[in-house]
């Protein structure tokens, strides 16, 4: 929703995004995506658009990816995976060969979620409406903390950190920073009610802060 929009019927990344983008990272910045998808679906999108990238923090900052696909940073939810393998009626999905992000189950059973009340002080438990996913996240991973983790990486002030983005999982990254929220049709209000300012597009942002490197 931040890099490939819903346009004409069609989901495309808009011209000259790709452009700003290099020209922002050519000026010596750093460009991270900060995505709720996996590594491998967002590759998939990265590939097809040829999208420049330093960072990819995957699963709402759950793992963080350097350029060269080494993982930077993870949090390892093997426990669970142990636990939960005893529910026949589970599917997990994996990132890559390393740990444990989504449980997605066939039936909602209420007794699964009495179980789950166990574990609520060690790990985050959210729901997705698409196909009865159930997310599972060690406290507390968001989106802001793998800004902050990069941010302490290359020692970046505060000041110098710009986020963007659409969606409520982009919230605390937007509040704490010089945040931009897209105005388009069908905004989330929550979001543009907490940013800096809104723009149409990651285009139109990058191509201002460009223009005043």
């Amino acid at each position: 929703g931040t890099i490939e929009i819903f346009y004409s019927y069609n989901f495309s990344v808009p011209d000259g995004t790709i452009s700003e983008i290099e020209q922002f990272m050519n000026s010596g910045n750093k460009f991270m995506i900060a995505t709720a998808r996996s590594h491998k679906s967002i590759m998939e999108k990265i590939n097809k658009y040829h999208i420049p990238y330093d960072f990819i923090s995957t699963f709402n900052g759950s793992i963080i990816y350097d350029n060269q696909g080494n993982i930077l940073f993870s949090n390892d939810l093997e426990e669970l995976e142990k636990i939960f393998s005893y529910f026949k009626s589970i599917v997990f999905l994996k990132e890559k060969d390393k740990t444990l992000y989504f449980l997605i189950y066939t039936k909602l059973l209420e007794y699964l979620r009495n179980f789950l009340v166990y574990f609520e002080k060690k790990y985050i438990f959210t729901d997705s409406d698409l196909f009865s996913r159930l997310q599972a996240i060690k406290p507390f991973s968001d989106k802001i903390d793998s800004v902050k983790f990069i941010q302490n990486l290359l020692d970046i002030d505060d000041c110098d950190v710009i986020t963007i983005g659409d969606d409520t999982s982009d919230l605390e990254m937007i509040r704490c920073y010089n945040g931009y929220g897209i105005s388009r049709p069908f905004p989330n209000h929550k979001v543009l009610d907490s940013c800096n300012a809104k723009v149409k597009s990651l285009y139109d942002l990058l191509h201002n802060v460009n223009k005043n490197i």
